[in-house]
């Protein structure tokens, strides 16, 4: 293995070739091992990999940059999450939900809930048990390597990369090394999430196959077949500014920054809009609040004339309570007026009864005058009329002038009597009569 030093600058084709890229290479690897891989494999854009324990399709998959470049390959995969969501995003690959393993049949998956970690190693899933990871197992298919690529017969594979968590030399004793001899082989050295190496049982089986280790990048060893061309200064230097890549995991970020920059500045648009209707509102609220003042005005002006109105009403009770005494008074004079009006008609109605008995009398009287005035006979003498039937004839007429019903009929006496000849019956002067 070629000596691992420092800092070191790339070659200056592969410098021409990082900084003439149109684009920065997007790594998808927790590590970056597909940086790695593009310093191998960068100017090819067809190829074929077999990825034992691909988990997710996207996140933290070492061969999702291949893929996007025009490769294929095989994704091995026993958890059936990771494999329905391979099936729908690398329809272009053979995805199969087995694990890998020297022996066919069924075997026992540890499947560490929500992590990479699962494993059909039971140490590692004890590990995993007390780092107080849930871990649930089951059986799943086993299938040897041998089998797998034979059933795909590529023509020839240009990489295998194994991450099964301390079950790498199983798979890789399952294969059939006089027929299927990847070019890189990519293999996880270390304990699940520590930087501490395992015992190497790789290195010597894969050395018997006629392989080499060639790098260790921290966590995953790179074994070069011995026919296979390594690119000069591929694994000289660590990952660099040269490398021209971004990982996703920022590209992911950079979305959301840039979704977050556009939901700002629409919320900053949302906010003047609102800024703007709050003033407006201000504004409305300040009119309304000037209308409020002049509604309360126009109250207080009513309440005053409601005030007066009270009062006004207070007089008018007064009024119609003194109007109602008054009126009862009234009714009370008129019931008085009406039983006098009823005695005053009695009253009326006996005078003109006198009236009509002293007519008759004064008819009497004109027909005894009319007698006495008109005979003819000489030798008849006029009735003598005593003074003691004078003095009742006085009398009578004395009480007769003296009574109501004479002077009420006084106007028609005049009308309908000859006084003269009154005067005359009762032997008073022409003038002498009042």
């Amino acid at each position: 293995m070629p000596p691992q030093t420092g800092c070191c600058d790339p070659s200056p084709r592969t410098l021409n070739q990082m900084q003439n890229a149109a684009s920065p290479f997007i790594s998808y690897s927790i590590n970056h091992e597909d940086v790695l891989l593009n310093r191998v494999f960068g100017s090819r854009d067809s190829g074929f990999f077999v990825d034992v324990g691909a988990a997710h399709p996207v996140f933290e998959n070492d061969t999702k940059a291949l893929s996007d470049r025009g490769w294929t390959g095989i994704n091995i995969e026993p958890n059936s999450a990771f494999y329905r969501d391979l099936v729908a995003q690398r329809p272009s690959d053979r995805n199969l939900n087995v694990a890998v393993s020297d022996k066919p049949g069924l075997i026992t998956f540890h499947e560490v809930v929500g992590t990479g970690l699962s494993t059909c190693d039971p140490d590692e899933a004890k590990r995993a048990i007390d780092r107080g990871f849930e871990v649930v197992q089951y059986e799943v298919e086993s299938l040897p390597l041998s089998q797998i690529l034979e059933y795909s017969s590529p023509h020839q594979i240009d990489l295998l990369k194994i991450d099964v968590e301390g079950f790498e030399l199983k798979v890789l004793a399952s294969n059939d090394w006089e027929r299927f001899r990847p070019g890189l082989i990519m293999a996880e050295a270390t304990f699940p999430e520590s930087p501490v190496r395992r015992p190497d049982h790789v290195t010597p089986f894969l050395e018997e196959q006629g392989y080499h280790r060639i790098y260790f990048d921290g966590l995953n060893d790179y074994y070069a077949e011995r026919d296979f061309r390594v690119p000069e200064h591929a694994f000289d230097c660590p990952l660099n500014i040269f490398d021209n890549f971004v990982p996703y995991t920022q590209i992911l970020l950079t979305q959301a920054r840039d979704s977050l920059a556009r939901d700002v500045e629409t919320l900053t648009q949302e906010r003047c809009r609102a800024n703007a209707y709050a003033e407006t509102l201000t504004q409305e609220r300040c009119r309304a609040n000037a209308h409020v003042e002049a509604l309360t005005q126009e109250r207080c002006r009513a309440d005053a004339c409601v005030e007066k109105l009270k009062e006004e009403r207070s007089r008018a009770d007064a009024d119609v309570a003194s109007l109602t005494s008054a009126n009862a008074a009234l009714r009370q004079s008129l019931d008085q007026l009406d039983r006098h009006n009823s005695l005053l008609a009695e009253r009326v109605r006996a005078l003109e009864l006198d009236l009509g008995r002293g007519n008759r009398e004064i008819v009497k009287l004109r027909h005894q005058i009319t007698e006495l005035i008109s005979a003819e006979t000489p030798e008849v003498s006029p009735p003598v009329v005593t003074p003691a039937e004078l003095v009742r004839l006085k009398d009578e007429m004395a009480a007769l002038r003296a009574s109501t019903s004479w002077r009420i009929t006084g106007p028609l006496r005049a009308l309908k009597r000859p006084r003269r000849t009154l005067r005359i019956l009762l032997g008073q002067a022409p003038g002498g009569m009042p």
